[in-house]
């Protein structure tokens, strides 16, 4: 149950940052900076590793 509320997640972070990037939905265009993709690595990282153990 814990896997696909963490890929739900990571794809809602990865979803937000790309709108937030490309400016949709009429925000304000924001670029993704290192910070944002570090968590975006962190977060599938964890999904990986919930999925293995």
């Amino acid at each position: 149950m814990t896997a696909p509320l963490a890929g739900v997640l990571a794809g809602q972070l990865v979803a937000s940052v790309t709108m937030d990037h490309f400016g949709l939905l009429g925000l304000k265009s924001q670029p993704v900076s290192l910070g944002r993709a570090a968590e975006i690595v962190l977060l599938i990282a964890g999904v990986i590793m919930v999925r293995r153990f």
